[in-house]
């Protein structure tokens, strides 16, 4: 049975680690080396494109990491890029 979600914010978030997060990354379907991502010194995890011209990740293996993260409880963040005009 799924937590209600109003419930699971009133929850302690959790530490992960890059080893959890690295199998977590590759069970998902992304290759860890083709993203950049880290875990904080909180245990949060972020992670996004290598570099701005970078593909990104499907719809579904986002959706996966993401659901991995809120089924964790873990501190979640994004790396992203931002563009310049000139």
């Amino acid at each position: 049975m799924k937590m209600p979600f109003l419930l699971s914010l009133l929850l302690p978030r959790q530490r992960t680690t890059e080893a959890k997060a690295r199998e977590a990354i590759i069970d998902c379907g992304i290759n860890p080396d083709e993203i950049t991502w880290r875990v904080g010194d909180d245990g949060s995890f972020a992670f996004g494109r290598k570099h701005p011209e970078a593909d990104g990740l499907t719809d579904d293996q986002t959706q996966r990491i993401l659901d991995w993260a809120c089924r964790e409880r873990i501190k979640l963040g994004f790396i992203a890029w931002e563009t310049r005009s000139s």
